[in-house]
């Protein structure tokens, strides 16, 4: 098991994966994985608040809608992208 993986995670975890292809060094790619398991754990009681009060079928589709609000928002950004100060075809 990787230093920092949690337990339980598979080791090709997708996660994993996406966080190492998208970022450059180890160190940087442990620090998406890291947020994104931080978020997802402050959530948690958050989503199960919102389910105890309206129902969990309503808290889980609250949910759903966020993809789609990332999606949106992800058009308002800037069509030159760059990496490294390259351009990037595609």
């Amino acid at each position: 098991m990787a230093a920092g993986e949690p337990t339980g995670a598979p080791r090709g975890s997708a996660t994993r994966s996406a966080a190492s292809e998208s970022s450059v060094g180890t160190t940087v790619s442990s620090l998406m994985l890291g947020v994104a398991w931080g978020i997802g754990g402050m959530v948690v009681p958050l989503v199960g608040m919102a389910g105890d009060a309206i129902g969990i079928a309503a808290a889980l589709q609250g949910l759903a809608v966020l993809p789609v609000a990332a999606a949106l928002l992800m058009l308002a950004l800037p069509e030159g992208r760059t990496h490294g100060g390259e351009p990037v075809e595609g």
